[in-house]
C-alpha cells in the first residue's frame, strides 16, 4: 500500500539525502585522517633539501649542510650522512667524508675550505644512511670566477683611491 501523505514521503527522502551525504563525509574526513596519522608508514623515503648556498669566493670555506624531513616537515631521522665533492676537473676533493649532526634537528652539516681551490664547479653528492636505507642527493657549488674579478677590481680600486689620497 502506497503512503498518500506528500510531507512524509519528503521527509523520508530528505532523512535518506541528509543519511548519505553524512556517510559520505564521514568516510572521506576518516579517509584523510588515517592517511595523515599513518603517513610515517605510508611515505617511506624522507623529504631532502639542501640548506648551504652554491656561490664561493675563492679562500671561502664551504659548507654542505642537508636538512632531511618526513611527510609533515619533521626532523627524519637517520644513522649518519657522508659527503663526496668533486673538483671541476671530476677529481676528488672530498672523498666519503662524514657530517656532523647539527643542533638544529634533521640538519647535518660539513665545511671544507677552499684555499687554493681551482675556480669552476664542484658536485657535491651526500649519502645518509638510516638502517639498510640509503638516501642519496646531490648538487653542485661554485668557485666562482665573476667572483674572482670583482674581488680582483675592488682591490684596484680600493689600492688606487689609498694612491689618490
Amino acid at each position: 500500500m502506497e503512503d498518500l501523505n506528500p510531507k512524509y514521503t519528503n521527509k523520508k527522502k530528505k532523512l535518506i539525502r541528509w543519511g548519505i551525504v553524512s556517510t559520505i563525509v564521514i568516510v572521506v574526513i576518516a579517509f584523510f585522517a588515517f592517511a595523515y596519522t599513518d603517513g610515517k608508514q605510508t611515505v617511506n623515503e624522507p623529504v631532502v633539501s639542501w640548506v648551504s648556498h652554491t656561490e664561493y669566493w675563492r679562500d671561502d670555506v664551504a659548507s654542505t649542510i642537508v636538512r632531511l624531513a618526513d611527510f609533515r616537515g619533521d626532523p627524519y631521522a637517520v644513522d649518519s650522512c657522508n659527503v663526496t665533492i668533486l673538483k671541476p676537473d671530476k677529481s676528488t676533493f672530498v672523498d666519503d667524508q662524514p657530517l656532523a649532526l647539527s643542533n638544529i634537528p634533521g640538519n647535518w652539516y660539513r665545511t671544507d675550505s677552499l684555499a687554493g681551490a681551482p675556480l669552476g664547479t664542484y658536485e657535491q653528492e651526500v649519502t645518509c644512511l638510516k638502517g639498510t636505507q640509503t638516501i642519496k642527493t646531490s648538487q653542485s657549488f661554485h668557485l666562482n670566477p665573476a667572483l674572482e674579478q670583482v674581488r680582483i677590481v675592488t682591490e684596484k680600486v680600493d689600492a688606487l683611491d689609498a694612491n689618490l689620497g
